[in-house]
Protein backbone atom coordinates (compact mmCIF):
# COMPACT_ATOMS: atom_id res chain seq x y z
CA UNK A 1 0.00 0.00 0.00
CA UNK A 2 2.76 2.48 0.90
CA UNK A 3 4.57 1.58 -2.35
CA UNK A 4 1.39 2.46 -4.25
CA UNK A 5 1.17 5.87 -2.51
CA UNK A 6 4.83 6.61 -3.27
CA UNK A 7 4.26 5.70 -6.90
CA UNK A 8 1.20 8.02 -7.10
CA UNK A 9 3.22 10.87 -5.58
CA UNK A 10 6.04 10.47 -8.09
CA UNK A 11 3.55 10.33 -11.00
CA UNK A 12 1.74 13.45 -9.77
CA UNK A 13 5.06 15.27 -9.29
CA UNK A 14 6.07 14.25 -12.80
CA UNK A 15 2.77 15.50 -14.24
CA UNK A 16 3.09 18.73 -12.25
CA UNK A 17 6.59 19.20 -13.68
CA UNK A 18 5.33 18.65 -17.23
CA UNK A 19 2.49 21.11 -16.64
CA UNK A 20 4.95 23.73 -15.35
CA UNK A 21 7.22 23.22 -18.36
CA UNK A 22 4.24 23.63 -20.73
CA UNK A 23 3.13 26.73 -18.85
CA UNK A 24 6.62 28.29 -19.07
CA UNK A 25 6.85 27.38 -22.77
CA UNK A 26 3.49 29.12 -23.36
CA UNK A 27 4.71 32.23 -21.53
CA UNK A 28 7.88 32.28 -23.65
CA UNK A 29 5.85 32.04 -26.87
CA UNK A 30 3.51 34.82 -25.70
CA UNK A 31 6.51 36.99 -24.80
CA UNK A 32 8.01 36.47 -28.28
CA UNK A 33 4.70 37.38 -29.94
CA UNK A 34 4.38 40.49 -27.75
CA UNK A 35 7.91 41.63 -28.62
CA UNK A 36 7.25 41.13 -32.35
CA UNK A 37 4.01 43.14 -32.14
CA UNK A 38 5.77 45.97 -30.26
CA UNK A 39 8.57 46.08 -32.85
CA UNK A 40 6.03 46.21 -35.70
CA UNK A 41 4.02 49.01 -34.07
CA UNK A 42 7.14 51.10 -33.34
CA UNK A 43 8.39 50.57 -36.91
CA UNK A 44 5.04 51.68 -38.32
CA UNK A 45 5.00 54.80 -36.14
CA UNK A 46 8.59 55.70 -37.11
CA UNK A 47 7.79 55.21 -40.79
CA UNK A 48 4.77 57.53 -40.61
CA UNK A 49 6.71 60.22 -38.73
CA UNK A 50 9.57 60.03 -41.23
CA UNK A 51 7.22 60.33 -44.23
CA UNK A 52 5.44 63.30 -42.69
CA UNK A 53 8.76 65.08 -42.04
CA UNK A 54 9.94 64.38 -45.61
CA UNK A 55 6.67 65.77 -46.98
CA UNK A 56 7.02 68.96 -44.93
CA UNK A 57 10.67 69.40 -45.94
CA UNK A 58 9.90 68.91 -49.64
CA UNK A 59 7.29 71.69 -49.34
CA UNK A 60 9.95 73.92 -47.78
CA UNK A 61 12.40 73.14 -50.60
CA UNK A 62 9.81 74.19 -53.22
CA UNK A 63 9.43 77.61 -51.58
CA UNK A 64 13.15 78.44 -51.44
CA UNK A 65 14.66 81.08 -53.71
CA UNK A 66 16.28 79.81 -56.93
CA UNK A 67 18.82 81.96 -58.70
CA UNK A 68 21.47 81.42 -61.36
CA UNK A 69 25.01 81.20 -60.02
CA UNK A 70 27.35 84.04 -60.96
CA UNK A 71 30.99 83.98 -59.85
CA UNK A 72 31.07 87.75 -60.31
CA UNK A 73 28.49 88.36 -57.55
CA UNK A 74 28.94 85.27 -55.39
CA UNK A 75 32.53 85.34 -54.29
CA UNK A 76 32.12 83.90 -50.78
CA UNK A 77 31.36 80.31 -51.81
CA UNK A 78 32.59 78.75 -55.02
CA UNK A 79 31.48 75.23 -54.17
CA UNK A 80 28.49 73.54 -52.63
CA UNK A 81 28.93 72.84 -48.92
CA UNK A 82 27.01 69.56 -49.23
CA UNK A 83 28.67 67.84 -52.20
CA UNK A 84 31.81 70.05 -52.31
CA UNK A 85 31.75 70.41 -56.11
CA UNK A 86 32.15 73.81 -57.72
CA UNK A 87 29.22 75.76 -59.07
CA UNK A 88 29.07 76.41 -62.80
CA UNK A 89 28.12 79.75 -64.32
CA UNK A 90 24.34 80.24 -64.64
CA UNK A 91 23.65 76.96 -62.84
CA UNK A 92 20.43 77.06 -60.79
CA UNK A 93 21.23 77.23 -57.08
CA UNK A 94 19.05 77.62 -54.01
CA UNK A 95 19.71 80.18 -51.29
CA UNK A 96 18.46 79.67 -47.77
CA UNK A 97 16.58 82.30 -45.76
CA UNK A 98 19.08 82.16 -42.87
CA UNK A 99 21.84 83.86 -44.92
CA UNK A 100 21.95 84.81 -48.61
CA UNK A 101 25.54 83.53 -48.72
CA UNK A 102 24.27 80.01 -47.94
CA UNK A 103 23.54 78.60 -51.38
CA UNK A 104 23.63 75.04 -52.69
CA UNK A 105 22.88 72.88 -55.70
CA UNK A 106 19.15 72.31 -55.94
CA UNK A 107 19.44 68.51 -55.78
CA UNK A 108 21.86 68.67 -52.85
CA UNK A 109 19.67 70.87 -50.66
CA UNK A 110 16.54 68.84 -51.50
CA UNK A 111 18.29 65.64 -50.41
CA UNK A 112 19.55 67.42 -47.30
CA UNK A 113 16.07 68.68 -46.40
CA UNK A 114 14.64 65.19 -46.81
CA UNK A 115 16.80 64.19 -43.83
CA UNK A 116 17.10 67.40 -41.80
CA UNK A 117 15.27 70.71 -41.60
CA UNK A 118 18.28 72.91 -40.86
CA UNK A 119 20.88 74.83 -42.83
CA UNK A 120 23.95 72.65 -43.59
CA UNK A 121 26.28 75.54 -42.72
CA UNK A 122 24.84 77.33 -39.67
CA UNK A 123 22.26 74.71 -38.52
CA UNK A 124 19.47 77.30 -38.39
CA UNK A 125 16.04 75.68 -38.52
CA UNK A 126 14.39 76.28 -41.91
CA UNK A 127 10.61 76.51 -41.70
Amino acid sequence: MSLYIVRLLTESQFLTGIMLINLLYGYIIMLKITIIIIILVVSLIMCCVSRKRMHINSKIAKKLLRIPYSSEYMKSNKDCAICTTQFEENQQIITLPCDPRHYFHEACIRDWLDIRSSCPICRTNIN
